[in-house]
């Protein structure tokens, strides 16, 4: 009999996920019980496959959690890049959702570029910026000055916001620190969400 792959076979440690952390990244109410069975089935049937939106909705859930486990999976911290295997985005899409989910979870700081790989190839989807100096922008703020090719706008803090720029080089301004990122398929993210 073949054997079916999914996504969640590549965290050995998926047991040790709580349930009181996988219902703080949800918007719908589900009893730690159920939970911790939905979790249970993913450890052993990793293949399955999310059939309605709050399925779905617990399955990032888990996808965060277990990121936060296994950051090297998705993330080069030397290298400031972030790769998200195709099986991801076959499995979570859209690309937009999972690319925030990716960030929510291992939570990088400075530019970071952002990739897509597959098994012959990686392809550059966009860039992430998230200041390291967050909490020092939003303070006593209510929006954060952006500007990007020239066009003014501004964001709200504690958000993650995403742009899809396709340009090859994306000129932009945060406050008053420049950026120069290449944008792509996804674009630009920009992560002024202040961690604690």
């Amino acid at each position: 009999m073949p054997h079916l792959s999914g996504v969640f076979e590549q965290f050995p440690n998926l047991d040790k996920v709580s349930s009181l952390n996988l219902s703080a990244w949800l918007h719908i109410q589900v009893d730690k019980h159920n939970l911790a069975n939905i979790l249970g089935n993913r450890i052993i049937y990793p293949q399955t496959v999310a059939l309605t939106k709050s399925d779905l909705e617990i399955d990032l859930a888990i996808l965060r959690e277990a990121l936060k486990q296994r950051p090297a999976l998705v993330y080069e911290p030397q290298t400031n890049k972030i790769y998200i295997p195709e099986l991801f985005l076959q499995r979570f899409p859209p690309l937009t959702r999972l690319a925030g989910v990716i960030i929510e979870a291992i939570n990088p700081k400075g530019v970071i570029q952002i990739y897509l790989k597959d098994k012959t190839q990686v392809k550059l989807l966009g860039s992430l910026i998230s200041p390291p100096n967050v909490s020092k922008l939003v303070k006593d703020k209510g929006k954060i000055k952006i500007v990007v090719m020239g066009v003014e706008g501004t964001l709200s803090p504690n958000t993650l916001s995403i742009s899809r720029i396709v340009a090859p080089q994306i000129k932009m301004k945060i406050e008053n620190t420049s950026y120069s990122v290449p944008g792509g398929e996804l674009g630009v993210v920009i992560d002024l969400r202040v961690k604690s």
